[in-house]
């Protein structure tokens, strides 16, 4: 890590408390509120589905919508929970490379005019099409992925899986824990550098190319048309330096996303594509929302890597739900 002053981030949530809930819990409400829901938490499944309408009804409290759709997918026997969710939640979040790239800006202009505090606040991450009331965000919910895209994530997702699988095989993973997250921590270097000496092999490394650099020289107040190759030289400079720097490490995206990942880099089990997926909700939601449902072992994975403590969320599964409850 580059040798410098370490930034202050402070998160600013909602005014009402948030509630994200994972695709899981989603389904299960669907089930229940068609009378066919066999989980053995029915009744607190039943209960909770009946307190969080009221409070939604009442300005209480904001539940969340994240990246739900991309997860679900598009198989007609998710299609009652796809349309429940919609009836069920009043708020849409962005997109979770939205989130990271708004972050990454940031973050790079205080590492540019060297500001020691970055906040980041809960209502950037919803979309614009909404207005505020007394008490809450109100949102209408749309669709913001296609079939195509969404079956793209999917194999994207599984082909992750399976690279990360093979390098744990082959014992391409660190020592311990505390360098496995240094060298999450600077993948997004290594990714840059990979795409700045690959971006003439196709097509797709260009177009990346492009997107990266117009972000950079922007942020540092280049004019793309104008600039000097000088002038260029130094901003991809200046640039590689914030992604090896606390600036960037200490970014919510980027530091939950390097814990949940070398924590599942150094555990024995096999990485599955859904593990993706959790951790990049976590990335994107985790800090601006107050509770959490989530499967059993995410769930672990968020109160013992001490996430969930450092951002102030309260983690729920199914078999916790009581202690939601009693939180309302």
């Amino acid at each position: 890590m580059i040798n410098m002053p370490i930034p202050e981030i402070k998160i600013v949530k909602n005014a009402v408390s948030s509630v994200y809930l994972d695709t899981n819990i989603l389904i299960e409400f669907s089930k229940y509120e068609k009378g066919c829901c066999k989980n053995e938490h029915i009744d607190n499944i039943g209960a909770l589905y009946n307190t969080l309408q009221k409070l939604m009804r009442e300005k209480r409290i904001l539940c969340v919508l994240g990246n739900q759709l991309e997860e679900m997918g598009t198989p007609r026997a998710r299609e009652d929970a796809r349309n429940f969710l919609f009836r069920f939640t009043n708020a849409e979040l962005k997109a979770p490379f939205q989130i990271k790239n708004m972050q990454f800006k940031a973050g790079y202009r205080a590492f540019v005019k060297n500001e020691l505090t970055s906040i980041f606040y809960a209502t950037e991450i919803v979309e614009k099409d909404m207005r505020i009331s007394n008490s809450s965000i109100e949102v209408h919910v749309v669709p913001i992925y296609s079939v195509e895209q969404t079956g793209k994530f999917k194999r994207d997702k599984q082909i992750l899986a399976s690279k990360l699988n093979d390098a744990k095989n082959n014992k391409h993973v660190a020592k311990n824990y505390d360098d496995q997250l240094q060298l999450e921590l600077r993948a997004d270097f290594q990714v840059f550098l990979y795409h700045l000496e690959h971006c003439n092999d196709s097509s797709e490394y260009y177009k990346k190319m492009l997107d990266a650099l117009g972000d950079v020289y922007r942020c540092v107040g280049l004019d793309l048309g104008n600039a000097s190759h000088s002038d260029k030289v130094r901003a991809v400079d200046s640039h590689n330096h914030f992604l090896l720097s606390s600036y960037h490490h200490k970014l919510p995206y980027v530091w939950i996303s390097s814990v949940l990942f070398a924590h599942i880099m150094q555990r024995q089990n096999k990485i599955l594509h859904s593990d993706n997926l959790d951790i990049t909700w976590a990335s994107a939601y985790l800090p601006f929302i107050d509770y959490a449902v989530t499967d059993t072992a995410f769930c672990d994975l968020l109160n013992q890597s001490g996430l969930s403590t450092q951002y102030g969320v309260k983690v729920y599964c199914f078999k916790t739900l009581n202690r939601l409850l009693e939180e309302f």
